[in-house]
């Protein structure tokens, strides 16, 4: 018997057809949900480092300050980055909280 990766409990599985990964709806619309979560915050991540990218060009400040706000912006995009992976990788964290 295997064990529903969002909440742990036993599912059976059926004899023939694809391998149950949920033990039931619930726990299946509470792991997209938490993809679409993900993404969301993926997406603006995503739209932080296109902003900080472009507002040496255009924006006031130092340089030093875009820098910064690049890296750290990058780099939260890459921890997002690597969240996913792991959520979409290890059955073990799926049902971790964000």
């Amino acid at each position: 018997m295997s064990h529903c990766v969002k909440c742990g409990t036993g599912v059976e599985q059926p004899t023939t057809g694809r391998p149950r990964s949920y033990c039931g709806p619930v726990c299946r619309r509470a792991a997209e949900f938490k993809l679409r979560r993900l993404q969301r915050r993926l997406e603006a991540a995503e739209q932080s480092v296109l902003m900080a990218r472009r507002t040496p060009e255009f924006g006031p400040g130092s340089p030093q300050h875009h820098r910064r706000q690049l890296a750290f912006a990058e780099g939260h995009l890459a921890g997002l980055e690597e969240r996913l992976r792991t959520l979409l990788s290890d059955p073990e964290t799926k049902g971790q909280p964000m």
